[in-house]
């Protein structure tokens, strides 16, 4: 059997139940419920835990939630903003973008050796870190001084190679590597606030193609690498999660309530997807079974 073929079957037999009833947030398993926001889950390879970031002590701290415990414990405190937390393919660190030298720079924390130390020595701003399975790339958000705008990078650990991905005279941000490797997504917008199109670059940066049209943020790949789900505000002004195949099909509407929604991630099986919610004290994380009816 084709191997895109095979992969394509399986896929649909994980996820396709979403496409029934839309999901409700309101009956879902809200598993952050501390005061404060609670942004950016991201799971561990191993998919037993979700690390995020969270400024209920005042600044952005990261926490870990245990999912066989069902209980959240503090990893990183810090009087500086840790944020965009993301699991290192070895699941034995974490690597996130901190303001502690006076500008956004990207670090890596060691869960063994309790240690903070950069992620790598080159004198780029950076945040928005993203791993496939393969440890030797990361790719990330550069700040680009010459155009003052935010560009897509990527940094080879083996050969100590910082590459420019992207050359606009826009934002680039928030680059999502596929589970293979080869091609990530990012989006593209002319103001920070303003998504505007979807891009997708294979690993040396030349682009295959884009998505418009569907104001998308928030992106993140299915673990089978032919799905993305993302937030848009295409239909509801406070923003719905969809998912759409890499190719511009299939779009679908996943959630319909009315809580706004933000920052999807799905567990390595495929089977659990944690988003962000707001609620009335902030921003909370909520569970949903894929695999229910």
């Amino acid at each position: 059997m084709n191997l895109r073929i095979g992969c394509l079957l399986l896929f649909l037999l994980v996820v396709g139940i979403v496409s029934g009833q839309p999901i409700d947030l309101a009956r879902a398993n809200q598993i952050a419920h501390h005061q404060g926001d609670n942004d950016c889950p991201s799971w561990s390879p191993d998919g037993e835990k979700v690390i995020f970031q969270t400024n209920r002590n005042g600044s952005w701290d990261i926490y870990c939630y245990d999912t066989e415990t069902d209980t959240i414990y503090p990893l990183i405190i810090s009087k500086y903003n840790l944020q965009h937390p993301v699991w290192h393919p070895d699941g034995q660190s974490i690597v996130f973008d901190s303001d502690s030298l006076g500008r956004e720079i990207l670090f890596i924390y060691s869960l063994a050796g309790n240690e903070t130390t950069r992620l790598f020595n080159r004198e780029i701003d950076g945040r928005e870190a993203s791993f496939a399975s393969s440890s030797r790339q990361v790719y990330f958000s550069g700040y680009n001084k010459t155009n003052d705008k935010w560009q897509i990078y990527s940094y080879d650990f083996i050969y100590d190679n910082l590459n420019q991905l992207t050359h606009n005279n826009s934002y680039c941000l928030d680059p999502q590597v596929a589970p293979d490797g080869k091609h990530l997504v990012y989006y593209q917008a002319e103001t920070v606030l303003e998504p505007a199109t979807i891009a997708f670059i294979n690993w040396y940066g030349e682009e295959s193609h884009r998505l418009r049209g569907i104001n998308a943020k928030d992106l993140c790949w299915h673990p089978a690498g032919l799905k993305l789900y993302f937030i848009s505000d295409m239909d509801e002004k406070k923003g719905e999660l969809y998912s759409i195949w890499d190719d511009g099909s299939h779009l679908e509407r996943i959630t319909n309530d009315t809580i706004a929604q933000y920052q999807p991630a799905i567990a390595p099986d495929g089977h659990t997807l944690i988003i962000v919610g707001k609620v009335p004290d902030g921003k909370g994380l909520f569970l949903i079974d894929l695999t229910e009816d």
